[in-house]
C-alpha cells in the first residue's frame, strides 16, 4: 500500500511552501519517523518525517512550490523489510590475575 506524503497546514495564512531539502533521494528505503524533507515559508521552516516505513519516492524536486494539502511524494510500505532487533549482551569482562 501507497502512503501519501502531503504539504501539512501550517497556519491559517500560508498557502504554500517551498520545497527545501529531500533529505532522502526517491528510492531511497526510509524507516517511521526518519526526516525525510524540509519545507520552507516566508514565515517557518519545517522538517516533515516519514509516517511510514518503505520505500521513498518524490513527485517534487528541491526548489518547487508545493501547495498545502498537496501529495509531494509516496512511500511504499512493505518494500522493505524491518531490521530484525539485536539484542543487547553485557560485554564479558576478562579475569584480574593475581600474582
Amino acid at each position: 500500500m501507497n502512503v501519501e506524503i502531503k504539504v501539512p497546514v501550517m497556519g491559517k495564512s500560508i498557502v504554500e511552501v517551498t520545497i527545501g531539502a529531500l533529505l532522502k533521494p526517491s528510492g531511497s528505503e526510509v524507516r517511521s519517523g526518519e526526516e525525510i524533507v524540509e519545507i520552507e515559508t516566508d514565515k517557518v521552516n519545517q522538517v516533515l518525517s516519514a509516517p511510514t516505513s518503505g520505500k521513498l519516492n518524490w513527485n517534487v524536486k528541491t526548489g518547487d512550490v508545493a501547495a498545502v494539502g498537496q501529495t509531494i511524494g509516496l512511500i511504499e510500505e512493505g518494500a522493505v523489510a524491518e531490521k530484525p532487533k539485536v539484542a543487547m549482551v553485557p560485554e564479558a569482562k576478562p579475569e584480574e590475575k593475581i600474582a
